[in-house]
């Protein structure tokens, strides 16, 4: 590289990786810093946390849960409070209607099930049915932020944003510079962030990206 300095940021750097930047770069220095420490000598600002609270809702049903999908026989329909008499039987597949609320109430029932039956057996079949459910209920209930995230950034419009998404839908879905493997122009979106970030580029303030990804920090060369 015809680069007089160079500075590298990353959260992910392991052996392999590290030797490869050793060949590259000649007179490699690594510092290795906690975030407490970046934080505490001003490197970082203290993160600020907001939480706020999802509301589930509880009137109309809107969700759907299938049980015994695999089952030959013909659909039966149910609602929420007469799920038990049909769940028990195994020749019939049953979609019950439920609210947004019950939905989860049920994908929490599931992951606690095979939970404890892992516990119990340490079954790698009930591991990976545990883990499963608990990515479908992330992955659930990260489509359900998706309006609240929307009005957010309408009101965080004048300032740059960093969204992070489940999918690649969802990065269509809320912004318009997107990072996902869909879309081939996302390092130029990511670099651009970057750049606007280190040099603070005021007429794209509003400069906004939805990431797919951890995003990893290249450097500004």
């Amino acid at each position: 590289f015809n680069i007089k300095y160079n500075i590298l940021l990353s959260a992910t750097v392991n052996s392999e990786l590290k030797d490869k930047l050793t060949e590259v770069f000649d007179n490699l220095i690594v510092y290795k810093k906690t975030l407490k420490s970046v934080i505490d000598s001003e490197i970082l600002p203290e993160p600020k946390v907001i939480l706020l609270p999802l509301h589930l809702k509880t009137g109309v049903p809107t969700e759907v849960i299938i049980k015994n999908p695999k089952a030959k026989g013909r659909m039966i329909e149910s609602s929420w409070a007469m799920r038990w008499s049909y769940m028990r039987q195994k020749t019939n597949p049953v979609r019950i209607h439920c609210t947004e609320a019950q939905y989860l109430s049920n994908l929490d029932s599931s992951i606690d099930y095979w939970k404890n039956r892992y516990m119990r057996t340490r079954s790698d079949i009930c591991r990976n049915k545990w883990l499963r459910l608990c990515n479908d209920r992330l992955t659930w209930l990260s489509d359900k932020k998706i309006s609240y995230v929307k009005d957010i950034l309408v009101l965080l419009k004048d300032y740059r944003t960093l969204t992070f998404c489940n999918s690649i839908e969802q990065t269509e879905l809320l912004g318009k510079y997107n990072i996902n493997s869909k879309n081939k122009k996302h390092n130029i979106f990511f670099i651009f962030f970057i750049q606007i970030s280190f040099f603070s580029i005021s007429n794209h303030n509003n400069y906004s990206i939805t990431s797919q990804y951890p995003v990893l920090f290249e450097p500004i060369l």
